[in-house]
């Protein structure tokens, strides 16, 4: 009897501790419908038709959508929200020029575009992130 107890006993303590694992990094941030294509033909988007290049688009995601080209194929989207305080309306990660990384003047923390992790500030979590698929000519960010 005591062995069933102490079998049901860890089950329900494997129950309570480990389902926290498996949640999304950044659920503080609102989940917001994201899913736009944009042509890379066009002279709006002109600085990411070179590696490194970065393009703002402030009218979606939470905040804003920072899109980052790091290769001739890669790229990555990041919403604009600030991992340390998303609901301060001061704070704004903005991609700093020159540079592959975008910064929080409000907080004072630092992203590296390559992953959206922090390097710099008081910031422990990541960009959120959007998905991304490119053919050539066209880019598409969605979640």
């Amino acid at each position: 009897m005591n062995r069933l107890f102490s079998a049901f006993a860890l089950v329900f303590l494997i129950f309570i501790f480990f389902p926290g694992c498996n949640r999304n990094q950044n659920d503080y941030i609102p989940e917001v419908q994201v899913n736009f294509i944009i042509d890379l033909y066009l002279p709006t988007y002109n600085d990411l038709n070179f590696v490194t290049g970065s393009y703002t688009d402030s009218t979606r995601g939470f905040k804003g959508i920072i899109i980052y080209r790091a290769t001739e194929s890669d790229f990555y989207a990041y919403d604009q929200a600030c991992p340390y305080d998303p609901f301060e309306e001061e704070a704004l990660v903005e991609v700093m020029p020159w540079e592959s990384i975008a910064e929080d003047k409000y907080c004072g923390s630092k992203f590296l575009l390559l992953d959206g992790y922090p390097i710099e500030g008081p910031a422990e979590l990541p960009l959120k992130a959007y998905n991304t698929h490119f053919d050539g000519r066209y880019l598409r960010i969605y979640n």
